[in-house]
């Protein structure tokens, strides 16, 4: 899916060992790292996917007591810079232009589109393997 959406690179952490398959790609690192799972494992593990003056976003809602551990004498012999990003309430209006003037495609993200009536269905579809974006139409 990420292909079919103009990415030149894929990674697959299931399988592949992203840090090495990464220095693949870039042998310093990423510029910029986006964690947008809120996944604690992917969040301690991309502090160290980033390039020396690099930056991380943590981007995904982890859970509130969520706790990760990492060294900080790596961030500032790294000189890293970490951001978090819940919400961005300026963004809302700038993403309905972009998608009014279809620059992004995101057709193909929709995985399963649910009548309202049947909407209690959401629960049992999020987050199986399956399942990238949820549609509930008001149709």
């Amino acid at each position: 899916m990420v292909e079919e959406n103009g990415a030149t690179h894929l990674i697959d952490p299931l399988h592949q060992d992203v840090g090495a398959q990464l220095r693949q790609i870039r042998r310093i690192g990423a510029d910029v790292v986006f964690e947008a799972a809120g996944n604690l494992k992917l969040q301690a593990a991309s502090v160290y996917y980033a390039r020396k003056g690099g930056t991380i976003v943590w981007f995904g809602c982890s859970p509130v007591d969520g706790q990760i551990e990492i060294k900080p004498y790596y961030i500032n012999d790294s000189e890293l810079k970490i951001s978090g990003s819940f919400n961005n309430p300026f963004a809302t209006a700038r993403a309905v232009r972009l998608l009014g003037s279809n620059k992004v495609r995101v057709d193909n993200l929709i995985s399963h589109r649910i009548p309202l009536r049947d909407y209690l269905a959401v629960f049992n579809l999020f987050g199986k393997p399956d399942t990238m974006k949820l549609m509930v139409n008001t149709e």
